[in-house]
């Protein structure tokens, strides 16, 4: 395993992957977790795309034998995507829960 640092402005091919790769993971981890209302869909969408791009891009955690599609690592984005997205359950799942 290596792993690198390296900052990279995605293209809009790249972007739109991202974006896509969220999507999937926000509505995936939503849906397990349950989550009621849009806004924590939506904060856990972006969350989830600024993820995947923060492990495939910044970070560049390297899986052998990982496919890419436009350049972005899937396997890589699709952890990224998960790890924030699953942060991004405990914030907004945690809001809603009054204790009585």
């Amino acid at each position: 395993m290596n792993v690198t640092l390296n900052f990279t402005l995605p293209d809009p091919a790249q972007l739109l992957v991202y974006v896509v790769i969220g999507l999937v993971v926000a509505l995936l981890i939503g849906g397990l977790a349950r989550l009621r209302y849009f806004g924590s869909y939506f904060g856990t969408f972006l969350l989830a795309a600024i993820g995947a791009w923060f492990f495939a891009s910044i970070l560049r955690f390297q899986v052998l034998g990982d496919t890419h599609f436009y350049g972005v690592p899937l396997i890589e984005a699709i952890i990224g995507g998960l790890i924030f997205g699953l942060i991004g359950v405990v914030i907004f799942a945690s809001r809603r829960r009054v204790v009585a």
